[in-house]
């Protein structure tokens, strides 16, 4: 269900103060200041699909301070996408700034300080996805904040499309398809920052970065074959499997263990599937690369807590 918050244009300054009350409940903790209180008004749709926020919001001209002081009395630790539907956006973080049109999508960190100067008739969709759920695809994304994204890149354009529609159906669907879809653009994501990164000189450390998103996708693309190995990543990718294995470390893995996560994310989610609920679990963890059943149920209740047997019945948390 959706949060609704709207502190309509008043002949006083109430809509703004509503307005600074609210924001820390609705994002996190902003200063924000207006060149006209009198004339001001904001208005927020905002859905939870699982960990991720996601608000439509609208408003007049204002300008959004996240600061070191508000960061510090906070435990916000998240990623934001800030899409631009309407006006424009000057986001400033790291040392960069760019201006976002209508189309254009950005990233930004609330455990950093930023900037946020929103235009008159400003239309924005922010998603607010914690960190740990960016790590596992994206690595750091120190590289990106305050970098626009724009319709001019096929990719990004269409990473920016799927993430505007699922915003605007988030309260159309269930949770569990909501999920499913934010999973999809979230990967389509990460193509756009490797698309960004072959766009532009880069940096040694930044050339890392890239090889490392490829090693996950492909990762990613073969968890159905029991026999993946390092060196058949590497054959793929022209790099030797002994690189592909360096590139994981700089995350604190290794090959063995990343595929590992991923098989058992990919089965956890199957089996919580509707979708999937025909499927007997042996079939699912086959699928996904396994290859013997007694040390899949092993593993996956080491992660989970719940044999996979007992994970497929139990009612999925919040419902």
């Amino acid at each position: 269900m959706a949060q609704v918050f709207d502190a309509g244009q008043t002949t006083g300054s109430s809509g703004f103060v509503h307005w600074q009350d609210a924001v820390a409940e609705l994002f996190v903790a902003l200063e924000a200041t207006t060149e006209d209180r009198s004339a001001f008004h904001m208005r927020v749709q905002r859905h939870m699909l699982g960990e991720v926020m996601c608000a439509r919001n609208s408003s007049a001209q204002q300008h959004l301070f996240r600061t070191p002081s508000l960061i510090a009395r906070g435990s916000e630790d998240c990623v934001g996408i800030l899409l631009i539907e309407g006006g424009s956006t000057v986001v400033s973080q790291n040392d960069r700034q760019t201006r976002a049109e209508p189309g254009d999508f950005v990233l930004f960190d609330t455990f950093r300080s930023y900037e946020l100067e929103n235009s008159a008739g400003s239309e924005q969709i922010v998603f607010q996805v914690p960190r740990q759920m960016i790590l596992s695809r994206l690595g750091q994304v120190g590289h990106y904040t305050a970098t626009r994204f724009t319709r001019e890149r096929p990719v990004q354009r269409m990473t920016f499309d799927f993430l505007r529609s699922l915003a605007h159906n988030a309260g159309q669907m269930d949770a569990e398809t909501a999920q499913l879809l934010l999973a999809q653009g979230l990967d389509l994501l990460a193509l756009s920052l490797y698309d960004a990164q072959h766009a532009q000189v880069l940096s040694p450390s930044t050339h890392r970065s890239t090889l490392l998103y490829r090693v996950k996708a492909c990762i990613k693309s073969l968890l159905s074959d029991s026999e993946l190995s390092a060196d058949t990543v590497g054959a793929r990718l022209g790099i030797s499997g002994r690189y592909v294995n360096s590139l994981l470390a700089d995350e604190h893995t290794a090959f063995r263990h990343y595929v590992l996560a991923c098989r058992l994310e990919r089965c956890q989610q199957d089996l919580r599937t509707a979708a999937h609920a025909h499927r007997r679990v042996g079939e699912i963890a086959y699928a996904w690369g396994f290859n013997d059943l007694a040390h899949f149920s092993r593993v996956f209740k080491a992660r989970f807590g719940q044999s996979p047997r007992d994970w497929r019945k139990a009612e999925p948390e919040g419902q």
